[in-house]
């Protein structure tokens, strides 16, 4: 898919129109187009895709998946708890899933696999600093049910999307996956709603508070939530960390000024996390790497009446894609777009529409303030003590799903530092 993206718009420019089946589409490629669907003229444009009628299937009509009056008012049940002053709490979590897997990996001194490592440490600091729960014994079963189910929902967006009902092989294992998931966070919610006087005050416990005092809200729509959180919360930022490794492994020059600004300012824990602030040039390296890799690598909505862009008619109900895989990579507004280059994103540069790797307007990433604090902490910890260097020296390729992974493992070496 990423491919075809690339072909379209280098032969046909920055606004494609094409049709699937019945379906009319759009493929957007510019800056202003973009602005124009998620800012300028927003009230037109749903999030009600194709893409979000199948993920809903997984998450439900949750904060990921809904539209109107009804987003809003969840959006503002929930957005207090990622504002920075709030992320901040979240730091000490975040360490120690760092120090347990420094100790896996000083136990077992053999190549890792580091988006699997990533993904099983953002799922733990998911499930104790928002839902204040030690989720180590369901990671495996989370992790395989989050890819199957992934997987096949986006077989479904670009693919023939028979009926649930109807028995396919697929089907069939998407369901199997998505009860043990079901089940998994209704066992969470079933442990905390039986807790009498507990002093958690995260996340959950405003969700729960939200949905016994409002009618609006029931117990499908709280366990749909939480299902969206572990996705959205653990999966994006895993995949952005495992590709800052990637990078990272493949330009040492770039690595050792990382580990110097690091240690600079840092030895050991983060004692303060307002030091964050200091690191400049290892966030310029963790931009750049959501630059070329950007964890959701297509924006897609749905056009509630007819529009005109730039001069091209938009039909109503056509599909809109907002391709910020090749955006990010677009010759007009990056310098050398397929190379590494962390200095692109100094203080001198401009801020652009051209850069929307957490999306664009009113619904912007809600956890972009919390995903930016944790990847930050997790280098800080990391690279103090080592290196990770990959096993092959082929080019990993990347996997267009939902989100942006790797294609099949990607296997590092570990060297510690002295």
């Amino acid at each position: 898919m990423l491919t075809v993206l690339k072909n379209l718009h280098r032969q046909y420019g920055d606004m494609v129109s094409f049709r699937l089946a019945h379906l009319q589409y759009y493929s957007l490629n510019h800056p202003e187009f973009a602005k124009h669907v998620l800012v300028s003229n927003k009230d037109n444009y749903l999030k009600d895709g194709r893409s979000s009628q199948q993920i809903r299937l997984l998450a439900g009509q949750s904060l990921l998946t809904d539209n109107g009056d009804s987003w809003y008012h969840k959006r503002r049940q929930l957005q207090n708890t990622f504002r920075v002053d709030t992320v901040k709490k979240f730091k000490d979590v975040v360490e120690s899933e760092s120090n347990l897997l420094l100790e896996e990996w000083r136990n077992d001194n053999t190549p890792v696999d580091i988006h699997s490592a990533m993904m099983h440490l953002t799922y733990q600091v998911i499930g104790k600093s928002l839902l204040s729960e030690d989720l180590t014994h369901t990671t495996d079963q989370v992790a395989k049910s989050m890819e199957v189910s992934l997987l096949h929902l986006y077989r479904r967006i670009f693919g023939v999307a028979l009926p649930l009902m109807i028995p396919t092989s697929g089907n069939q294992r998407f369901k199997h996956e998505r009860k043990k998931l079901h089940h998994i966070v209704d066992n969470i919610l079933q442990r905390r709603l039986t807790i009498k006087n507990h002093d958690t005050n995260d996340l959950l416990d405003k969700m729960i508070a939200a949905q016994q005092s409002e009618t609006l809200f029931d117990s499908v729509w709280l366990r749909d939530e939480v299902v969206t959180l572990l996705l959205a919360g653990h999966e994006t930022t895993a995949n952005a960390l495992t590709w800052v490794w990637y990078l990272l492994a493949q330009h040492p020059d770039v690595e050792q000024k990382v580990y110097d600004e690091i240690t600079e300012h840092f030895n050991g824990p983060v004692d303060d996390i307002e030091k964050l602030s200091n690191l400049t040039y290892t966030l310029q390296v963790f931009y750049e790497a959501i630059r070329l890799y950007p964890p959701i690598w297509a924006i897609e909505r749905s056009a509630r009446d007819v529009d005109e862009i730039a001069g091209y008619k938009i039909k109503k109900n056509s599909t809109l894609f907002i391709s910020i895989y090749t955006l990010h990579r677009h010759p007009d507004f990056w310098e050398s777009p397929d190379k590494f280059n962390p200095e692109r994103f100094d203080s001198k540069r401009d801020a652009s529409t051209a850069y929307m790797p957490f999306g664009l307007g009113h619904r912007m990433c809600l956890g972009k303030n919390f995903a930016i604090q944790e990847a930050m902490i997790v280098l800080v910890y990391l690279l103090q003590r080592c290196r990770l260097r990959l096993v092959n020296k082929e080019s990993v390729e990347p996997e267009p799903g939902i989100t942006l992974r790797v294609r099949n493992k990607l296997m590092m070496n570990i060297e510690w530092r002295e």
